[in-house]
């Protein structure tokens, strides 16, 4: 299968200081992914669909921080401790 319809698992996280500019960064990650801490969303897509995720950040033009992609690899494994962590691709279907 062509890398480019091979669905992978991104972390993005960012960290900015203006209030605006987290809150487009928060809305752009929503229609993609799910929160997984505050300012950390995870993001299941192609290579294709996380081109377009990029595009769409880097036209937010940001001025007060960054926005990190991190390209998990099919051997990690995530775990958690404390609370639960309700894992929506257990009943989620995605479409790219």
């Amino acid at each position: 299968m062509p890398i480019e319809h091979h669905i992978q698992t991104f972390a993005i996280a960012y960290d900015l200081s203006d209030d605006h500019e987290r809150y487009r960064v928060d809305k752009v990650l929503q229609g993609w992914g799910h929160r997984v801490q505050k300012s950390v969303f995870m993001v299941r897509t192609n290579q294709r669909g996380a081109n377009r995720l990029k595009d769409e950040l880097e036209r937010l033009e940001l001025q007060t921080g960054s926005v990190l992609f991190f390209r998990m690899q099919n051997h990690v494994k995530v775990w958690s401790t404390g609370q639960p962590f309700d894992d929506p691709d257990d009943v989620a279907a995605y479409v790219v």
